[in-house]
């Protein structure tokens, strides 16, 4: 009988690390390199469970050289962005301690919609 019980409670006990031990399998999520391929990236996002699509566009299509230049170019300062800089900083003296909205939507200000269309994502 105590052999049974035993043998009762050491099946209990892996029948329940079967059931909560995470399967790597499933659980890794798979990252994304700068060299994948286009299959490799849908591969990815279908294995992660994102829900996204890609496709060709004039970044990925870039050699690696363009890229590079691409994603390190920077505007040369302004005056007019030192100057908006400054009037930033006098804005930012004027609303200090101001409550902040609870919501806030571009796409409807006033009536108006400062938001353009989606561009080179």
């Amino acid at each position: 009988m105590k052999k049974l019980m035993k043998l009762g409670v050491i099946l209990i006990v892996l029948y329940l690390l079967v059931l909560f031990l995470p399967d790597r399998s499933y659980s890794q999520v798979e990252k994304f390199e700068s060299g994948d391929s286009i299959e490799e990236i849908r591969e990815k996002i279908e294995h992660n469970g994102y829900n996204f699509t890609v496709d060709h566009n004039k970044i990925y299509d870039m050699s690696p050289a363009m890229k590079e230049r691409f994603f390190t170019r920077r505007l040369a300062p302004s005056r007019e962005s030192a100057a908006l800089s400054q009037n930033v900083r006098l804005l930012d003296k004027h609303l200090l301690g101001e409550p902040l909205p609870d919501q806030f939507d571009w796409r409807d200000y006033n009536g108006h919609s400062y938001i353009g269309p989606i561009r080179d994502q």
